[in-house]
């Protein structure tokens, strides 16, 4: 907290009077009556519509920005701050704990003034509610690796709460921190850091295999423009290139020239994906709950690391059954009296979970005797996709268990060791990574961006 003495020597721009008042006693009483005046300073100021009366330190940018010092305006304990997260301007409005508007005020999205937003806050005990967007996942970020307690809203399940003939932004704040007051904010979860960075890699892998897929079917579309058939599963494969390769002179110049940018485009994406996967491995070579997971038949490093990153802390699922719900494996119900529906599966929380679970588990029901003996079982009754996303929710279950009681996969039919072989060529691919420091990643971006004004020259 700033002293008197730091608070005093600021020039400040002041519409009240009573406020220079206040101030003049402070700067000529001394230290003797501190807590008194500021008692006063606070009761004066609580009082204030900020909209008409507002203060500006010199050499802020921000018109806007309220605090004269933590604990003064802000009242300490009980104090909720809902913020409406926008690209260019955040707008705020804080309250106390029985609901009142005690200031709404706007500040402009840049390092500095969240800086000075910190430093006034810091040390309150505030609770922070903002809305979970890409800009609101910065802020959230930055205040919670600043020690704030931050409460980031679902905007699926906000939706319904901002239905208003009279939606601003500064509605949309009240309507925040309200909902944070009265316990009845739909939340979204916040992953630590470390879960954080594996999850923007493993996404950021997930959407390079897109890209090589769509390049694929391109491939595949072009070739059967010309009648030409490639008998393999995968038509990048040696013995599937060579044929291209003697079929390309039934294609005219240009397709051979669009089919040849297209190999080579996927031949840049796949050495990208084995970089990102190298990283990916260096990342959760010495996560215990990664290599738990590697240890059931059909989950590699990659996906392990996927399902670990997308799940989180498992300690916040009270049982399987939510992480059932939480993975949209389970099925939509409409029950009214006696009479109960059950539809499709709900389909909610992040679908990259569900495809994980869901390519894995052909692969368990192969392998897991277990798994196996199930699968063909609800094979015979409901078909074989039903059956696959019933024991992808199954498969769920039984991570939930695992992680939950820190045990291994166990299953007669599994081979042994299958997760150690695992862990091992983990530790192998980690070995190649890259160094992950920021000076290393700052020497990678320079290094593109030279190439990239290099190849404008040139162009």
């Amino acid at each position: 907290m700033q002293t008197f003495d730091q608070f005093v020597s600021f020039r400040w721009y002041y519409y009240e009077r009573s406020f220079l008042i206040v101030l003049h006693n402070v700067w000529s009483t001394g230290p003797g009556r501190t807590a008194d005046l500021v008692f006063e300073l606070r009761t004066r100021i609580q009082g204030w519509q900020f909209a008409d009366r507002h203060c500006v330190p010199e050499g802020t940018n921000s018109r806007v920005l309220p605090a004269i010092f933590p604990g003064i305006i802000t009242g300490g304990d009980g104090l909720i701050i809902a913020i409406d997260v926008h690209k260019r301007k955040e707008v705020v409005c804080e309250t106390d704990d029985g609901g009142k508007i005690v200031k709404e005020y706007e500040f402009e999205n840049t390092e500095e003034e969240w800086k000075t937003f910190m430093d006034w806050h810091r040390g309150t005990g505030a609770r922070i509610a903002l809305e979970s967007s890409t800009t609101g996942k910065y802020a959230a970020r930055l205040l919670r690796d600043n020690g704030f307690e931050v409460h980031m809203a679902n905007p699926r399940k906000m939706k319904a709460i901002y239905e208003s003939y009279k939606k601003t932004d500064r509605n949309d704040a009240r309507i925040l921190a309200k909902k944070l007051r009265e316990g009845e904010l739909p939340e979204s979860y916040l992953p630590p850091k470390e879960i954080d960075d594996i999850r923007s890699m493993v996404r950021y892998r997930r959407s390079l295999g897109e890209e090589i897929t769509a390049i694929k079917n391109r491939v595949h579309a072009m070739l059967a423009r010309y009648g030409i058939t490639v008998e393999a599963s995968d038509i990048f494969g040696k013995k599937s290139l060579k044929q291209i390769q003697e079929s390309a002179g039934k294609m005219r110049p240009a397709d051979g020239f669009i089919l040849a940018d297209l190999m080579q485009r996927f031949h840049d994406l796949s050495s990208r994906s084995e970089s990102v996967e190298t990283q990916l491995a260096s990342m959760g070579k010495d996560i215990p709950e990664v290599k738990k997971l590697m240890t059931i038949p059909g989950i590699g490093s990659y996906s392990a690391l996927a399902i670990y990153s997308e799940i989180g802390e498992i300690s916040r699922f009270p049982d399987a059954r939510h992480l059932s719900a939480y993975c949209g494996l389970v099925p939509r119900v409409d029950q009214s009296g006696d009479t109960a529906y059950y539809g499709h599966i709900t389909k909610s929380g992040p679908s990259i979970l569900r495809f994980f679970l869901v390519n894995s588990i052909h692969t368990t029901v192969k392998v897991s005797k277990t798994f196996k003996t199930s699968y063909r079982k609800l094979k015979k009754r409901i078909g074989k996709n039903k059956a696959i996303v019933a024991m992808a929710r199954k498969l769920a279950v039984t991570i939930y268990n695992m992680l939950a009681k820190n045990q291994d996969f166990v299953d007669i039919s599994t081979c042994a060791g299958l997760g150690e072989n695992k862990a091992d060529r983990m530790q192998s691919m980690a070995k190649k990574a890259q160094t992950m420091d920021s000076e290393s990643v700052k020497r990678l971006i320079d290094k593109g961006v030279i190439r990239l004004q290099s190849n404008k020259l040139l162009s």
